[in-house]
């Protein structure tokens, strides 16, 4: 069975520094550098020693993962967290090829100082090569858009939205979208953390970003509850 697996890999806007303004960090922000043994861009070796789990092929299971990291001051990585998972092989090989080049990274620097910087890899396995990620998402997205704004159904609206996701996670309308499903079926939590994720990826871009008045109401209520929950506690 003929397989392709390609890779995206970008620095994250959010840098785990310690006590220094954001602003002025960016601007004096130099991203990490991964190594290897030579220089060797980490796209390159994530192709090379990446496999596609016989496990995944089997049940043509294909999409995009998305996994994030940390590279701390010294180039060693941790803190690794699945940003969207299509299986739980394939974000077990992506982390552990990603856990190879532990050590040999250039750390990140702000201000000259060495510093931990988030970083993330974007992994696409496929088991039919010729199938278009793009269109196969749009698809989804439509219908999901449908069942949203024209049949006012935003639960089977979401199920169409996760499905795009699984082949486009990084796309800011989708994520907007399937965050006010999450909100109008309840899940608060849910609808914070898309929309959360739409805004790094806007500021990554270089875009403005407003969060919804309804996100906002949420969030409020949601610090209103916890606080509630700490007062019970205390009593």
């Amino acid at each position: 069975m003929e397989t392709k697996i390609t890779f995206l890999c970008w620095l994250l806007a959010a840098i785990i520094a310690h006590g220094q303004d954001t602003e002025k960090a960016k601007k004096e922000l130099t991203p990490p550098v991964f190594l290897g043994e030579q220089p060797v861009n980490i796209d390159k070796f994530l192709h090379d020693n990446i496999v596609y789990p016989q496990e995944a092929q089997k049940m043509k299971i294909q999409g995009t993962t998305v996994v994030q990291f940390v590279i701390d001051p010294n180039g060693e990585i941790s803190d690794f967290k699945t940003i969207n998972s299509v299986h739980q092989s394939l974000v077990n090989e992506v982390v552990s090829v990603l856990k190879l080049t532990s050590g040999k990274w250039t750390p990140g620097t702000i201000n000259g100082s060495p510093a931990a910087m988030q970083k993330e890899v974007s992994v696409v396995f496929k088991t039919e090569p010729s199938l278009d990620f793009v269109k196969r998402a749009k698809m989804y997205y439509n219908k999901g858009s449908e069942f949203l704004y024209l049949k006012n159904n935003p639960a089977k609206a979401l199920k169409m939205f996760d499905l795009a996701m699984l082949y486009l996670p990084n796309d800011e309308n989708l994520l907007n979208n399937r965050s006010l499903c999450k909100y109008l079926t309840g899940d608060l939590q849910g609808a914070i953390h898309d929309w959360t994720r739409q805004k790094i990826l806007a500021e990554k871009n270089g875009a403005p970003v407003f969060y919804p008045h309804y996100l906002l109401q949420v969030q409020n209520e949601l610090n209103a509850e916890i606080a509630d929950k700490l007062n019970d506690i205390g009593d």
